[in-house]
């Protein structure tokens, strides 16, 4: 008999993969996935990487070892240092029939430097320090039929502990996720938001913090299958709220899934999109104004836009790579003919005249990010136009005539095959959809990262 490994995992972690046939999966990440060879390049993922590779090398290599995992779930716990480090724990369940001493002669056998493992005691539990010259630190243990291995002591000595304490890693938010998880899938991963929120503050530029803290209330924990393509990694799941906390998702509680159509009118070059499908928006604003810490927008204002809003509201980024990206705002118009108050009171008179297109000059606006998130704060809405049944804001007329232009040619996300490949995957109905095109978002996605790649 052993243990399960589940009970060895700390409850600080941030993000848990479990992996049913762990080489099935690591080989089609490491030879067939080219998604996963872009994410290398990502400073804060390499080396996380890099011991992935390691691993699925040295199962390649040997195949007793091959056949002592294989058959067994094989845990990947990630968690975020004191020091703000990222560190890997990883676990797997022993068959009673390999011995300490057998996997000690293992490891040894399998480092290609010449290493000696030097044993220390941790609480009456041997641990094992494999100390080399030209290798990473390693350190291992196995306790209770478990296989618990990590570059950090630190974490080794939690996940004893944790094991000891005969405590799962979860609660019943993370028992009710997993309950969710898929069997015929590469991996199942589970992120626990309030410590993946500190992972994120780890990774990303201090200028951001601020915005980055504000995810650690989007849920509890998050179940997530992945289907790994050659050139796409599939995510689908679940995320699990409570009813009582300033939680994001709640504000969504009772709103119906919506028809995401934004694509048909967004620039084919758009590389990232953020949009809610809201079914109600009065239900939406008072649930979300209930949570929100910005001031307050103008009643006024919130009144005139409840008789026309739809059911859209999007931050889109688009533009080439390595090019300008200009950034839009979205809303959605229910009832064109109720939007007239809206243009009087917060826009300037005399517009500019593009092609059949009015843009007008905003008053500053501030109040979108005080009625939809965070997420559009920062953005420059200082011009807006209006094309077919959306109010598109920008920060100049040049990027509204460029959002014209590719508009007018039909040159739009939904005609662009790349994005129709992607889509066959997901539904038509969200009420957060993200999309995020990585190999065109690099300058994108940089400014928001402590060490850009």
């Amino acid at each position: 008999t052993y243990t399960d490994p589940i009970f060895a995992i700390p409850q600080s972690v941030a993000v848990l993969f479990e992996l049913q046939n762990p080489q099935k999966t690591l080989d089609h990440l490491r030879y067939e996935n080219d998604l996963w060879r872009s994410l290398n390049g990502i400073p804060q993922f390499s080396s996380f990487a890099s011991n992935i590779i390691k691993l699925d090398t040295i199962l390649d290599k040997h195949n007793d070892l091959k056949d002592l995992i294989n058959d067994k779930k094989l845990y990947i716990s990630l968690h975020t240092q004191d020091n703000n480090t990222i560190d890997a724990l990883y676990l797997f369940a022993l068959d009673p029939s390999f011995t300490d001493s057998r996997i000690h002669d293992f490891i040894l056998n399998t480092s290609e430097e010449s290493c000696q493992i030097i044993p220390k005691t941790y609480n009456s539990v041997d641990l094992e320090y494999l100390k080399s010259d030209t290798i990473a630190k390693f350190i291992y243990t196995i306790h209770k039929g478990v296989f618990i291995g990590s570059a950090s002591e630190a974490l080794i000595k939690k996940a004893v502990d944790h094991l000891e304490s005969g405590q799962s890693v979860g609660s019943f938010s993370f028992d009710k996720v997993r309950r969710t998880a898929g069997k015929k899938v590469d991996a199942n991963i589970y992120i626990q938001h309030k410590h993946f929120n500190r992972m994120l503050v780890a990774l990303s530029n201090e200028g951001y913090h601020d915005n980055v803290q504000l995810l650690k209330n989007l849920g509890l924990w998050t179940e997530t299958d992945l289907i790994i393509k050659e050139d796409e990694l599939l995510l689908n799941g679940y995320t699990d709220h409570t009813d009582t906390t300033d939680q994001f998702l709640q504000v969504f509680s009772g709103q119906e899934p919506q028809d995401i159509n934004i694509q048909r009118i967004l620039p084919y070059n758009s590389n990232f999109i953020l949009c809610l499908g809201i079914e109600s928006f009065d239900t939406y604003y008072n649930s979300y104004n209930a949570i929100s810490t910005i001031q307050e927008p103008d009643i006024k204002l919130i009144y005139s836009v409840s008789k026309w809003i739809g059911n859209e509201v999007a931050l889109v980024v688009a533009g080439h790579s390595g090019a300008t990206q200009n950034t839009y705002s979205l809303i959605h118009i229910r009832d064109k003919d109720k939007t007239g108050e809206m243009m009087t009171s917060y826009t300037f008179r005399n517009p500019i005249k593009y092609k059949d297109y009015l843009i007008f000059k905003t008053l500053g606006e501030k109040s979108i990010p005080a009625i939809f998130g965070r997420a559009f704060q920062g953005v420059k809405m200082d011009y807006l136009v209006r094309v077919d049944d959306y109010f598109i804001f920008g920060e100049n007329p040049a990027s509204l005539e460029l959002f014209i232009n590719t508009y007018l040619s039909g040159k739009t996300l939904k005609r662009n095959e790349n994005y129709k490949n992607f889509a066959d995957n997901l539904s038509d109905k969200s009420n957060i959809f993200i999309y995020l095109n990585i190999r065109n978002s690099t300058d994108y996605v940089n400014k928001y990262l402590s060490q850009p790649f």
